[in-house]
């Protein structure tokens, strides 16, 4: 009789523990979807933020690449100008022989004044004591504008790419996942590792019900993804564009003060010929900077991607 109430408590006792399985899924499947929904729409403001600022490091580093070009323009300018100079030099001196000048029509390596005359007479100006030296004249103020011009414009393109990496850098420092989404995401998985455990037991006892074994398996598939995303790479990248805007905007305030002084007319021509190759060694500093910030980000946004398509399958298989 004693081993009877014995044998019938020990039944008792694993009837109870197996008929509280499928009450255990019960609670199992709800955790995982209250802990796993909410993840995709979390991540929305993460990667509408990657796109703007890989849109505004891509405007830097256009408008930069563009100041490199107006610069290497002006350098060319600027040995345009001074070859012109040096041949009215010539010309004051009563001779222009050997003198070789660009863009002025007069492109002979040896120019006798006899021969430059002849050129301006040909051209249909009128003759005067000045015939010979205004051609170049007007040339020079022409190629001083272009080159004034050119200067203002690789200026303020430099000026814009400074802006766009100072935003971008603000951009990027707070384009990170923060701890509320890594919590949640490590919340799911562990929900996730609860629910398998609750599965397996609920269909030892025989008490689970095979749509609802599909179910789970579907959100354990799907949801269980989130234990390979790597959420560092999404901080990497922030790190990253962040370092790489601010060195693009710091060399690119240091482009467009030097560019500025560049532009500023002096009789120093040694001293505007050095800050001109100092601008445009900047403008490409900042171009690449740029462009650099442009790859971190873009890379950013695929890493974001990634885990968004973990969240959509997962609070698919969650409905």
């Amino acid at each position: 009789m004693k081993l009877c109430r014995v044998f019938l408590l020990i039944n008792f006792c694993v009837f109870n523990a197996f008929a509280a399985e499928p009450a255990s899924f019960d609670i199992a499947l709800e955790s995982a979807r209250i802990h796993c929904s909410g993840i995709s729409s979390s991540m929305d403001d993460l990667k509408r933020m990657a796109g703007i600022n890989t849109a505004v490091t891509g405007i830097g580093t256009a408008v930069g690449a563009g100041a490199t070009i107006s610069g290497i323009v002006k350098s060319k300018t600027d040995k345009s100008i001074e070859e012109i100079k040096n041949l009215l030099d010539r010309y004051k001196m009563g001779s222009v022989e050997d003198a070789t000048v660009t863009n002025t029509g007069f492109d002979k390596t040896k120019v006798s004044k006899a021969e430059l005359a002849a050129a301006i007479k040909d051209s249909g100006l009128k003759k005067s004591d000045d015939a010979v030296k205004n051609p170049l004249e007007e040339q020079l103020k022409k190629e001083q504008q272009k080159s004034e011009t050119l200067g203002n414009v690789r200026t303020g393109l430099m000026a814009t790419s400074t802006v766009a990496n100072i935003a971008g850098a603000v951009m990027a420092s707070k384009n990170r996942a923060d701890d509320d989404l890594i919590t949640k995401i490590q919340n799911c998985i562990k929900s996730v590792e609860s629910l398998e455990n609750a599965k397996l037991q609920a269909h030892v006892a025989g008490e689970l019900e095979s749509s609802n074994s599909a179910r789970a398996d579907r959100i354990i598939k799907a949801c269980g993804e989130y234990e390979f995303a790597d959420l560092s790479v999404i901080n990497k990248k922030s790190d990253g564009a962040t370092i790489s805007s601010a060195i693009g905007a710091v060399t690119g305030l240091s482009g467009t003060i030097t560019s500025g002084m560049a532009n500023k007319k002096t009789d120093n021509a040694d001293r505007e010929k050095n800050l001109n190759k100092a601008s445009n060694i900047l403008g490409g500093a900042t171009t690449a900077a740029s462009l650099t910030a442009t790859v971190f980000n873009a890379t950013q946004i695929n890493a974001i991607k990634k885990i968004v398509n973990i969240a959509d399958e997962c609070e698919g298989a969650l409905k």
